[in-house]
């Protein structure tokens, strides 16, 4: 998944913001007979921005919320696969010892068939299992550093959007006030 680049919005943010508060043009531009309309439609624009900022970081909250419960999801059926695998072994053990063929013992130099399959299941699970749940876990903490980027983000365009609020408001009350 390609990570998000909000590099554009963040300058964009920050000019506009700049022209608003240093540039005494833009703000006599803005205040010109029939502007009025035009700066209240951005600044009840910007508010529907920032509501939608607002979810999208309680979206984000929730989402590195169920990362995490992932995360000890993800522990906790680990060691129900290791539990299972012994139950099984175990069992596995008893029926060879119970069945026991005689003639699949006589070479002690190889080991016998069912500690040899015994040890070749364990290992191999162990193994897999030991790679599924690296892979897993680093996954779910590459997802939980992009969550925490998006909300820092987030949190960064929210406070963008406030201070382009503010100096809207301050045009219009600037032009609506007698001086």
């Amino acid at each position: 998944m390609a990570l998000l680049d909000l590099e554009g919005l963040r300058e964009l943010q920050d000019c506009a913001n700049y022209l608003l508060d240093h540039c005494p043009e833009a703000r006599e531009s803005l205040c010109q007979q029939g502007k009025e309309n035009w700066i209240e439609q951005v600044s009840e624009a910007s508010l529907i921005m920032l509501d939608v900022c607002n979810v999208s970081k309680d979206v984000m909250a929730l989402v590195r919320h169920g990362l995490q419960d992932l995360q000890l999801t993800l522990l906790f059926v680990a060691e129900v696969l290791k539990e299972v695998r012994r139950a099984v072994v175990t069992m596995v053990e008893s029926l060879f010892s119970l069945v026991c063929v005689p003639w699949l013992e006589r070479k002690p130099s190889i080991g016998s068939f069912s500690s040899i399959f015994t040890m070749q299941f364990c290992c191999f699970d162990d193994a897999w299992d030991e790679v599924a749940m690296r892979s897993a876990s680093t996954r779910l903490e590459a997802a939980e550093i992009t969550v925490e980027e998006l909300e820092i983000e987030l949190e960064c365009i929210f406070r963008r959007l406030i201070q382009t609020r503010v100096s809207l408001l301050n045009i219009l009350t600037a032009k609506t006030s007698p001086v």
